[in-house]
């Protein structure tokens, strides 16, 4: 065995030994590292001439890495050793490489997405709403979709009105910081709110810690059209809230990939040495890895099976689950609690026949009368005063569409205006409301490990009024005000009037926010305009129903966690996490530990492996730690 240090061979101390563990990175999220590795320093000038003095007091032992390269017949791995411990006799290290390299050497630590340059916002050129909207696949970067702040949900954000079959942007919209009263073709940029591409965002961090990058296959599929939802008011995004690091979370570069291989089923594999990131999925990953079959098993040495949901770190068998957040839709977008105690529940084999058998019609007195009703066999009791539902009266049932794997239950908007000859003139208006889109597929337990996505489907929601004041669906957006909350006691006597650094002490420490949003909101755009007409709005899932029950599909992806459609963990293996065999096998080099392995004819996933090194070099028993695959 040769163990390379900086380039020079360097010496175990006699007699020692450590373990080598590689692991798959789909369940802690490490590769490889080892156990203690101890290097003796005395009378040992070879190990001196790389460790020089390190015993000594004055040297700074806070982090120090050197490169480092084990070999033992055809085995190799190429990383970093971390000092861990210094005496004048000897050192101890650990050897780490991969994703644990990255982890012990993150130059990222301390460097946050939201005060990093990004960009700014478009603040020149004329643009129609057409331009405005055109997409990455026009080589835009940003996209200014009509939003609603919910905390001021009059004020104008990019709205627009269909006129004389085209798009304008709304009356009273700023064209370069003048309102003006009038429909305007086209406005400057700066009057304009955008939301950027996510990809465009992940290149920018890059390149503003000065890494480079390959995005190809992220490029080569329809994730590239994720956007960022975030968006601040324009009247708000003057100097420096005009660079896109404003919208964004306190998150640390690290922070910030992490949380999109969590999203997107992907690996982003950062090499600190070479200033480089490169972007995989996983499925991708694990098909580039020749499946191992191990052919000598020494001893199953090992079986643990249990009955309940044991503890299993592999991300495939964990709850997944968006941030819970504070919007008008949220309930509706994950609600496993409903779900799995609604026992109220009619079937259809699909959204067209739910929507046929449950839309809006009108039931007709003998004088002529209209009189609204929803769902099938709803009737006008005796004389035709009112409706008299079915006893599967849909309103108050939850409806399933079988082939579309969708829930969806009557929501109402408000009021309608019935037509002429309705008595009473008005009545609810309901929306055909699809539920638990994202959710996670089970109610949170002790019993399985949830994890949380923190890049989450945007708020999309009616802007029904009343029937004159009705935009259709839009984004609806949240965020901080961003202000500095004082301590100070509003019951100080007024008369008293104490200079600027006295009534600043006097105030006490203002609490400051660092963050308008603490998660990114999503949603895939490719300028598609999904119901022309109508105002546009972001892409969250591949069934969708318009406010007028017309229901529609769409080529991109979607963004649930769970069901037939996307379910991201059906991109990896399935596992059955109540049983892991720990078994001993022969080999003469450790294999990757993201293959699928073959034992006795079956299929495993395997978690760790860990393997012996003494001074003779590699131990051909290795332990392996393995769970069926379904």
């Amino acid at each position: 065995m040769i163990i390379l240090v900086e380039g020079k061979p360097a010496l175990l101390k006699s007699g020692s030994s450590f373990e080598f563990i590689a692991e798959n990175r789909l369940f802690m999220g490490r590769d490889s590292y080892t156990l203690t590795l101890t290097f003796p320093l005395r009378d040992c000038s070879q190990n001196r001439a790389i460790f020089g003095n390190l015993e000594r007091i004055d040297v700074d032992k806070e982090k120090i890495f050197y490169e480092c390269e084990i070999r033992d017949k055809s085995f190799s791995s190429i990383g970093s050793l971390l000092i861990t411990g210094v005496s004048q006799t000897e050192v101890k290290c650990q050897f780490a490489e991969g994703r644990c390299e990255q982890t012990a050497t993150d130059p990222f630590e301390n460097k946050y997405i939201n005060a990093l340059d990004l960009g700014i916002q478009p603040s020149s050129g004329n643009y129609t709403p057409e331009q405005a909207w055109a997409g990455i696949g026009y080589g835009k970067s940003e996209v200014a979709l009509p939003w609603i702040n919910e905390q001021s949900p009059t004020a104008f954000n990019n709205w627009v009105v269909f006129k004389d079959n085209t798009y304008k942007w709304e009356k009273n919209i700023y064209v370069n910081r003048q309102q003006t009263t009038d429909y305007q073709t086209s406005v400057n940029g700066s009057s304009l709110s955008w939301q950027p591409y996510l990809i465009v965002i992940a290149k920018r961090i890059c390149e503003a810690v000065g890494y480079s990058y390959d995005f190809t296959e992220w490029e080569n599929s329809d994730y590239k059209f994720l956007i960022i939802c975030n968006t601040l008011p324009y009247t708000w995004t003057e100097g420096d809230l005009r660079n896109y690091k404003s919208i964004l979370p306190r998150w640390t570069v690290t922070e910030f990939f992490e949380k999109l291989e969590l999203l997107l089923m992907c690996e982003f594999d950062i090499n600190h040495k070479a200033k480089h990131v490169k972007f995989v999925f996983s499925k991708t990953a694990i098909s580039n890895v020749a499946p191992f079959q191990i052919q000598e098993v020494v001893d199953e040495y090992d079986v643990d099976i249990s009955t309940e949901q044991q503890s299993c770190d592999y991300i495939g068998a964990k709850r997944l689950a968006f941030k819970e957040c504070v919007h008008s839709m949220q309930s509706y977008y994950a609600c496993d609690w409903f779900i799995e105690g609604q026992y109220c529940k009619k079937d259809y084999p699909n959204i067209n026949a739910l929507i046929e058998a449950n839309k809006r019609h009108a039931l007709i007195a003998s004088d002529g009368a209209q009189y609204p009703a929803y769902g099938d066999g709803a009737s006008l009791s005796e004389g035709g005063t009112r409706v008299v539902p079915s006893i599967w009266d849909a309103i108050n049932h939850i409806m399933y569409a079988i082939n579309e794997d969708t829930y969806f239950v009557f929501r109402s908007i408000g009021i309608h205006k019935d037509a002429p000859g309705r008595r009473g003139g008005a009545s609810q208006m309901y929306v055909l409301q699809p539920i638990n889109i994202f959710g996670s597929g089970s109610e949170e337990s002790d019993d399985v490990d949830t994890e949380e996505i923190e890049f989450v489907p945007v708020c999309v929601s009616d802007t029904h009024v009343s029937d004159d004041d009705d935009k259709g669906y839009m984004m609806f957006l949240s965020f901080s005000t961003y202000e500095e909350e004082s301590t100070r006691d509003s019951t100080t006597d007024e008369k008293i009037y104490q200079p600027l650094p006295a009534a600043t002490i006097e105030a006490g420490k203002k609490e400051e926010k660092t963050e308008y949003y603490d998660v990114i909101y999503i949603g895939f755009w490719d300028g598609t305009i999904p119901n022309y007409g109508k105002t546009p709005y972001p892409m969250l899932d591949s069934v969708n129903v318009t406010q007028d029950w017309t229901y529609f599909s769409n080529h991109l992806p979607d963004l649930r966690l769970t069901g037939q459609h996307r379910n991201i963990q059906l991109q990896i293996p399935s596992i059955n996490p109540k049983q892991k065999f720990k078994v001993s096998f022969i080999s003469d080099t450790i294999p990757n530990p993201r293959a699928i392995f073959y034992i006795r004819g079956k299929k495993f996933l395997c978690e760790k492996i860990t393997a012996t090194f003494t001074d003779d070099g590699m131990s051909q028993m290795l332990k392996g730690e393995f769970y069926p695959i379904v």
